[in-house]
């Protein structure tokens, strides 16, 4: 099942769901492993933050944009 353009279900396990995460950049493949309400909650409008608050914030980010952490650090390096 396709979320975004980025992003789908790999499977579902008894709670959790994994996603696998296609960076726009690299095009490098990560599987997040979320809960299924979590997702659920996040997909019908809660926001990353509030719905995965065990993940970090790069893989969160993943999750909105696609993009991965070494291509986000990259693309904003000259803005530290």
């Amino acid at each position: 099942m396709t979320i975004k353009p980025f992003l789908e279900v790999k499977e579902f396990l008894d709670y959790d769901a994994v996603l696998t995460a296609t960076c726009p950049m690299c095009h490098k493949k990560f599987d997040i492993t979320v809960n299924r309400t979590d997702l659920a909650q996040w997909r019908q409008g809660k926001l990353a933050q509030e719905a995965f608050p065990y993940l970090t914030p790069p893989v969160r980010e993943q999750l909105i944009t696609g993009t991965c952490g070494s291509c986000f650090d990259e693309l904003f390096k000259n803005f530290e």
